[in-house]
């Protein structure tokens, strides 16, 4: 993570700082980490299971073979979406309270961020606030690519941005709701020596493209 990035991303959005003890406990379910869930495999019979759950094998075995193999990928389920990403991501949920929500999935490169907040923000808002903030010298911004999500074709705002020296992309989408609160989606990823994505960005965007869904 770029230094000062999660402090310039607060100011983005415009965030002020919640506190309340019952509002996080109220919160808590949303703060827990997707598990990894896992196929096992006994005989001819394969089934998923996930850590902490029972499950129920039909039929005698003598000697079986097993096999207990990890899904290579996580789902995040919060909010009125879900997607799957790399198992490997780190996770971090940031829930002030029921105004302020934000979760940061991150790999080595790419870095998923998704903001739920009752004020409302444009993807063109948020890229301006970004520009004042790290310096319009260093910073270019453009119409992004559509984002396959869901049923949806998002659309939404590119940054490029250069931030000491290292070069960052930023994809910043609207996700619709019947809610009407604000929901951002916002993809980073690092840029090589030659301009180009990485290639766990690309990875992973085909992944969020493939399984993403929208909830009502």
């Amino acid at each position: 993570m770029i230094p000062l990035f999660t402090v310039l991303i607060a100011v983005a959005c415009g965030r002020s700082n919640f506190n309340s003890a019952q509002d996080k406990a109220a919160l808590a379910n949303e703060s827990k980490e997707p598990p990894v869930k896992y196929v096992l495999k006994m005989g001819d019979q394969e089934i998923a299971i996930q850590e902490g759950k029972a499950v129920q094998l039909e039929g005698t075995f003598t000697d079986p073979e097993i096999t207990l193999t990890a899904e290579p990928h996580r789902v995040f389920p919060y909010q009125g979406i879900s997607f799957k990403y790399p198992r490997a991501f780190t996770f971090e949920a940031d829930l002030g309270d029921e105004t302020y929500k934000n979760w940061t999935l991150s790999g080595n490169d790419f870095k998923i961020m998704y903001f739920v907040m009752e004020d409302p923000l444009t993807p063109e808002a948020f890229s301006e606030n970004l520009v004042s903030e790290f310096g319009e010298e260093n910073c270019t911004v453009e119409k992004a690519s559509p984002l396959p999500f869901g049923s949806k074709q998002l659309s939404g705002i590119t940054l490029h941005a250069s931030i000491v020296g290292n070069p960052i992309v930023m994809d910043i989408y609207a996700i619709p709701h019947s809610d009407r609160r604000t929901r951002l989606l916002v993809l980073q990823d690092n840029i090589d020596d030659v301009g180009e994505r990485s290639a766990e960005g690309k990875s992973t965007l085909r992944l969020i493209e493939e399984s993403s869904q929208l909830q009502p």
